[in-house]
């Protein structure tokens, strides 16, 4: 479905990214623990027993997820799906498209890291305008911070999402410019 040539949201985003100043050792870490968790998580979502059961670290990270899901999430709709905007020529690949209890259709960005992130708020707006491509009425947009203790995430809205998209426009213009990708 991709267009290998589009870049992704996180490829666009990643030179402004806070990460570059961590040691590599500890993003590695890090990127260990983001892909067990979010497997832990999208297994939930298929409603599929975990197993090799993770290590306890990243165990209380998706017992902290399976309590929200259990209380809020009427139905899973999508989880991970590749979303493409020719016309803006980017893609990405947002987490999960709920539908929540009192809620209704909702984007979710799953998170294990302790603190929200100001680079989020782009990254999750250009999710929004992906699913927006699609004809989705998203109702709800949220990064869903785990517990790293196994309680309830803490859920960070994003109000007004298509109000944020405009530096994440302007980071991929950049991106299309610097790299050649004709800008529009």
């Amino acid at each position: 479905m991709g267009d290998l040539k589009f870049p992704s949201v996180t490829k666009v985003l990643e030179r402004y990214s806070p990460y570059g100043n961590i040691r590599q050792s500890v993003l590695e870490k890090a990127q260990v623990r983001g892909t067990a968790v979010h497997s832990g998580c999208f297994t939930i979502c298929r409603g599929l027993p975990l197993f090799p059961e993770p290590p306890e670290g990243y165990l209380l990270r998706i017992e902290s997820f399976q309590r929200w899901f259990d209380a809020n999430v009427d139905e899973v709709l999508e989880i991970e799906p590749e979303l493409v905007d020719s016309k803006l020529r980017f893609l990405g690949h947002p987490d999960l498209i709920l539908v929540c209890k009192n809620l209704g259709l909702c984007l979710a960005d799953i998170k294990t890291a302790e603190a929200h992130q100001p680079i989020w708020v782009s990254q999750l707006s250009a999710y929004f305008s992906l699913t927006q491509t699609y004809g989705r009425a998203i109702d709800r947009v949220f990064s869903l911070m785990l517990d790293s203790g196994g309680g309830l995430p803490k859920i960070v809205p994003l109000e007004h999402p298509g109000k944020h998209f405009s530096g994440f426009f302007h980071a991929l213009m950049a991106h299309h410019y610097f790299t050649g990708m004709e800008v529009i």
